[in-house]
């Protein structure tokens, strides 16, 4: 049960994408496609202020899975709080609190808290996510890590189009589903054709006007950690009253 803090918090945070080597053509028309994607996801993004989720989580390391229910709240891209409880009674199993400058990792099964810069490589060491808190918020958020900015329309063999990116590093593959005006899926790769991370998303529900995923599902192959949230309730911009946490006395601190 020790381990489920560590996969749970990330997961709490909380296929494939194009790699360096690609078989494929530009798509015809991507101008005016990408000039719609850039239109409907900023305008998604200028409509929420901010997002809670609750329901449940279900992680998986290797062969174990585990589950718990967590509750996650965030303003913007600013600010983030993470609550993930054990799946039976209100059982704390860890926290975290992030922003663009600070983060706070508490550890309830190890008594322990790691605070720190959130940096990718940060929150790799510690929740083995090769993500910084900005992609984690946008990913949450159902955005593109960096906006749509030198994204490219792309067709493969097999006709599936997308929209990819090559930036210093990695490639990032998103697909967007028209009918949704919104994302589906987003990938990274490097450079090495290794898969990062996976995001998908799916059962999309009509919150406010805009078409907000239930099911999130985020894949990591370098740990063999997977993640799904399940949300039962989605609120949009009805601000919490405080995106931090105390914690208890006398609890060993490690600053990265």
């Amino acid at each position: 049960m020790k381990s489920l803090c560590i996969i749970l918090a990330l997961a709490a945070v909380l296929t494939s994408c194009a790699g360096t080597q690609q078989t494929g053509s530009d798509a015809s028309g991507s101008d005016n496609k990408l000039d719609q994607v850039r239109l409907h996801l900023g305008q998604r993004s200028e409509n929420i202020t901010s997002l809670e989720f609750a329901g449940a989580i279900i992680s998986k390391r290797g062969t174990s899975s585990q589950r718990g229910n967590f509750e996650l709240a965030m303003y913007q891209t600013d600010s983030l709080l993470l609550s993930i409880y054990m799946p039976f009674g209100n059982v704390l199993v860890g926290a975290l609190s992030a922003s663009p400058s600070e983060f706070l990792y508490y550890d309830a099964f190890r008594s322990r808290a790691i605070e720190g810069v959130p940096s990718a490589e940060n929150l790799e060491r510690i929740l083995f996510m090769p993500l910084s808190q900005e992609d984690v918020a946008r990913l949450v958020r159902g955005e593109i890590p960096g906006g749509i900015a030198e994204f490219r329309e792309y067709r493969d063999d097999k006709g599936l189009e997308s929209l990819v990116r090559k930036r210093e590093g990695y490639v990032e593959r998103v697909l967007y589903s028209e009918s949704e005006q919104a994302i589906t899926q987003y990938a990274r790769k490097n450079d090495a054709g290794e898969t990062l991370v996976t995001v998908n998303y799916g059962e999309f529900k009509p919150v406010e006007g805009l078409q907000i995923a239930s099911v999130v599902n985020m894949e990591f192959p370098a740990a063999d950690m997977g993640l799904t949230l399940r949300c039962d309730e989605i609120l949009l911009n009805q601000p919490a009253s405080s995106y931090n946490f105390d914690l208890p006395d006398g609890i060993q601190r490690s600053r990265y």
